[in-house]
């Protein structure tokens, strides 16, 4: 028992000497700032929602809306407009308050189910925003009382597949063949 104390002892003087243990009371490390913050959209927002859209590429531009989109569609800047059962939420960069990712449903059937979609800027993919505002919209629809929220999704956007299939979204067979529905039933 007395050689295992001395040999540990002997092991910590080591990493004290190396400088990989410290040697007084740990400092806190300052807190670490969010890298996101989610909020509705509002209508002040429109043109921070523009130079959102000019900072996404052309290849994520045409998986969100399926096609080559050179401008922000109608159906997203109005967004804002609070329409009976649409809502439209936003990633911000706390340090810049720049638009980095926003997600948006809209009720149908009678509020029954919802339609969403999702969008993150290109430079700011996989750091947990697209999760974040996933979350979120999945939130806000069950606290509606909505039951599912379905999307449709190219069948090349496999970052968005995986996502909604470890959410437990269910995959259909879409209108065509490059295009699948994603399901979630919200009960």
């Amino acid at each position: 028992m007395m050689l295992f104390h001395q040999r540990h002892r002997f092991a910590v003087t080591l990493l004290l000497l190396s400088g990989l243990l410290p040697l007084g009371p740990a400092e806190a490390a300052p807190p670490k700032q969010p890298a996101f913050k989610l909020r509705l959209l509002k209508k002040a927002d429109l043109p921070k929602l523009q130079s959102f859209f000019a900072q996404v590429s052309a290849r994520d531009r045409y998986q969100r809306y399926m096609g080559h989109v050179n401008k922000l569609p109608g159906c997203d800047s109005s967004m804002a407009s609070k329409s009976k059962g649409e809502v439209a939420i936003v990633a911000v960069d706390p340090k810049t308050s720049a638009i980095i990712g926003m997600a948006r449903s809209y009720a149908v059937d009678r509020n029954q189910r919802a339609e969403f979609s999702l969008l993150v800027r290109s430079d700011q993919q996989r750091r947990g925003i697209g999760r974040g505002l996933m979350t979120s919209i999945i939130d806000h629809n069950r606290q509606k009382g909505l039951k599912s929220l379905w999307g449709m999704v190219l069948r090349s956007n496999l970052g968005m597949l995986k996502m909604a299939g470890q959410y437990g979204f269910k995959r259909e067979a879409g209108e065509d063949f490059s295009t699948c529905n994603v399901s979630l039933d919200l009960r």
